[in-house]
């Protein structure tokens, strides 16, 4: 009989595959237990049960036809037939194979609680499990010589034979496996262990599936590249700016040079100093002083700045004749954005390969988010943990740490450590304020050479007005009183309050502009379409010295290349401050730019700042600041650090405590809100939901091809199509509160799959080219 692990590829040729690349992208340590694993993960597909699922034979699904248990099974009981059951390592291989369909499992839920010498007892829940996995054996059985043949060509013949010969293989296995559960809370180890076998397997396996071949991950030296910048660099204006940057990226170059032994770094710059290149110089360099290291792993916060970053790495490679036709070996982003980009039409993989080599993070540099790299550090999900092989001797440079929550940075601390200890990582913190949670980061930037920077490129300062609260018109009317000649950013902490603001703002430019200012909006009330195209409409403006007025949100704070004469920032955390002050004067236009502290309060009398951070927050920062008129950008890392310190003193850091328990003990159940699983850097937006924005003709056309391609049958066909689609639809989704869905029409794409859209007929009514949807007035909680 021929077995079949799809509809068009023959078991045994999906099962030689997963061996081969298992080899390929697995811990050369591991590579015994990697081999196994992937002999063994599909072992349940030899049943008539399955291959009746499989080609549609049966109606409905029995218990018999799946095929992850008795595999797993078969794997663990390989495990001790080759003597490999020394301490967790049988545990690990058994549940990444009973995992690689799903999330991975709590396995203690597929192992027996009560047993009595060498047999489950009748009581537990294992028992009925047990029914239907000796039920597979028995079936298997029935093709013992095909199977048996097929296996010997793996070099897993005697074991195959070993294990169906044995009448009580299955129940001896379980017993042995429930022996060494106490075992996990000795070896520390056992969650990095587990997570590479498992990441090794699944993306294997789906490279397998997909019918193509691992990709061949391809480097420029360091040599080449830096050639290449320092052309560019000639031909860059020679002002003192651009030399200071030069010199700071040489600077920290010579001292990753003499410090190459250590793990984990850090390099604290100001904003502005050219840390993109000075970050990824240190990590090429790295890696030319190790030649173990195997790929740059580029991690950002915001998907908003990975194209900004991920242009200024691809302009070095694409300069060198080698990359073209190629490019996607050397260089690749991957956020829940990015995809496969049509006008590439020199490289050689459709859309739906490159969603797998990207998902896989194949290529030899990789520019991510924080949330794709820190929840397949941390994480439990299948999709996320394809990618955790890849984090085994990579470069990580992880920039803008201080946009994760506080209140998971002991949390980092222990992940960065393990991962250089465990995967031999080598890990680099880039931040303009370095936190005070890293105390083993070796800092790569001399703090004279900071400080030098600060000195003359003291572009900012932050003047309080601190001493009493604004009402948006009490402010609106202080802003009018003060405006000058100059282009004005005002940035402030929810969308009610920014649209409430602009609306202000607005009235009083309509009855005195006297210096001509343009008045603009930015924040996700927005889709994305019409954020880009505002926020390089306002460069051009701000480049061209026309007197321009933002009205925004926190959506500005980082990465977005604006540069403003003067900045009004409503109060918020002192990161988020300095962030902004980023956007003022951010090219040293000869003068000092105002980055102006206020404390806006609503109605009820309480600052907009507490309702989104905490009171706890802002009196931190109003005692910080409380006693200074103002404050030079020389003298910001200084107020950082006493932040952070206070900061540290009233946020918990019991999360992060939480979760480093979970990952040493193997925590992998649903019903605990602090296992693995659950670690999230978005914090769950209960009430909110996505909507299409039908805004114009593309948007329509793209919804009527998004159900087009749900009646292609063929699914890879269908991804294919979807692929491309879903990349430009997204474009046109804003995030909304419940309260606004009762007004809303459903798009049908399938009789069981709607999409909440506002229709091009309703556009008008419900969206607005300047302020995006049209919310009700007291919708002051929604923000960003």
């Amino acid at each position: 009989m021929e077995f079949y692990s799809h509809p068009d590829m023959k078991l045994i040729v999906h099962l030689s595959q997963v061996k081969e690349y298992s080899l390929i992208y697995g811990n050369k340590e591991y590579s015994k237990i990697n081999e196994i694993v992937a002999c063994g993960h599909d072992f349940g597909k030899y049943t008539t049960y399955f291959q009746d699922r499989l080609f549609k034979r049966e109606k409905g699904e029995k218990p018999e036809g799946n095929h992850a248990h008795i595999s797993a099974v078969f794997t663990a009981y390989v495990m001790f037939n080759r003597e490999m059951g020394e301490g967790v390592l049988p545990l690990i291989a058994y549940n990444a194979v009973l995992s690689h369909h799903s999330r991975v499992k709590n396995f203690e839920k597929y192992l027996p609680m009560s047993y009595h010498g060498n047999k489950i007892n009748k009581s537990d829940a294992m028992y009925w499990k047990l029914q239907i996995l000796n039920k597979q054996k028995q079936n298997i059985k029935e093709n013992y010589t095909d199977i048996y043949n097929e296996y010997k060509s793996l070099g897993f013949g005697e074991d195959f034979k070993a294990f169906m010969d044995d009448e009580n293989s299955i129940e001896k296995t379980l017993i042995l496996l429930r022996k060494k559960i106490l075992l996990l809370y000795d070896e520390k180890d056992a969650y990095w262990i587990h997570q590479q076998i498992f990441s090794t397997l699944i993306a294997s396996d789906k490279v397998s599936a997909s019918k193509v071949k691992p990709f061949e991950q391809k480097f420029i030296g360091y040599s080449e590249l830096n050639k290449i910048r320092e052309d560019e660099f000639s031909n860059k204006e020679k002002n003192e700016i651009n030399n200071m940057r030069n010199s700071i990226l040489k600077r920290v170059q010579e001292n990753i040079s003499k410090n190459c032994n250590k793990k984990v770094f850090s390099i604290t710059a100001p904003t502005g100093s050219g840390k993109t290149m000075t970050g990824f110089f240190a990590a090429l360099k790295l890696k030319e002083l190790n030649s173990e290291l195997k790929k740059v792993i580029y991690v950002l916060p915001y998907t908003s700045i990975i194209d900004q970053n991920y242009n200024d790495i691809r302009d070095l490679y694409i300069a060198d004749e080698n990359v073209k036709g190629s490019e996607y070996h050397y260089i690749m982003k991957h956020h829940h954005l990015s995809d496969y980009e049509k006008d590439r039409d020199d490289e050689i993989y459709n859309a739906v390969d490159y969603q797998t080599f990207m998902e896989n993070w194949e290529s030899g540099v990789i520019v991510t988010t924080f949330v794709q790299f820190l929840e397949t550090a941390i994480g439990a999900k299948n999709k996320m943990l394809k990618k955790f092989y890849a984090l085994k001797d990579s470069i990580v440079l992880m920039d803008e740490v201080q946009a994760v929550n506080i209140k998971y940075f002991e949390l980092l601390n222990y992940v960065f450590t393990e991962l250089a200890e465990e995967l031999n990582c080598h890990i680099i913190i880039m931040t303009a304020t370095k936190p005070l949670f890293f105390p083993k980061a070796f800092e790569l930037l001399d703090s004279d050479i900071y400080e030098n920077y600060c000195e003359k490129f003291n572009r900012t300062q932050i003047v309080c007005k601190l001493d009493e609260g604004m009402t948006l018109e009490g402010f609106c009317d202080y802003f009018s009183k003060n405006r000058r000649d100059k282009s004005y950013m005002i940035v402030v902490n929810t969308i009610g309050q920014s649209l409430e603001l602009y609306k202000l703002i607005k009235e009083t430019l309509e009855n005195n502009n006297e210096y001509g200012h343009q008045l603009y909006y930015l924040s996700t009330n927005l889709i994305p379409k019409h954020r880009v195209e505002r926020i390089n409409l306002i460069k051009k403006k701000l480049k061209s010295k026309e007197k321009v007025i933002l009205v925004t949100t926190q959506v500005v704070e980082a990465g977005v290349n604006l540069d403003f004469d003067e900045v009004y920032r409503d109060i918020a955390p002192l990161d988020s401050i300095i962030q902004c002050a980023g956007r003022c004067n951010r090219n040293n236009r000869g003068f000092i730019g105002n980055v102006n502290l206020i404390k806006m309060v609503g109605e009820d009398g309480r600052t907009f700042g507490e309702k989104i951070y905490g009171l706890d927050t802002i009196n931190v920062v109003d005692e910080i600041l409380g006693p200074y008129e103002k404050v030079e950008e020389k003298d910001y890392l200084q107020l950082i650090n006493e932040y952070y310190k206070k900061i540290s003193d009233i946020k918990s850091q019991q999360p992060s405590k939480n979760f480093i328990k979970s990952i040493q003990e193997m925590n992998f159940d649903e019903n605990d809100k602090w296992e693995v699983g659950h670690f999230s850097l978005i914090e769950e937006n209960r009430g909110y939901l996505d909507v299409f924005i039908e805004y114009d003709e593309k948007a329509e056309d793209l919804l009527e091809e998004y159900r087009n391609c749900y009646e292609i049958q063929n699914i890879n066909e269908r991804q294919k199509k979807l692929i491309p689609i879903k990349k430009e639809m997204q474009q046109y989704f804003i995030s909304m509160p419940e309260k606004y869905w009762r007004t809303l029409d459903k798009f049908t794409v399938t009789p069981e799959y709607e999409i909440l859209y506002i229709p091009r007929i309703g556009i008008g009514s419900y969206y607005d080219d300047m302020t995006g949807y049209k919310r009700e007035e007291d919708d002051s909680m929604f923000f960003f």
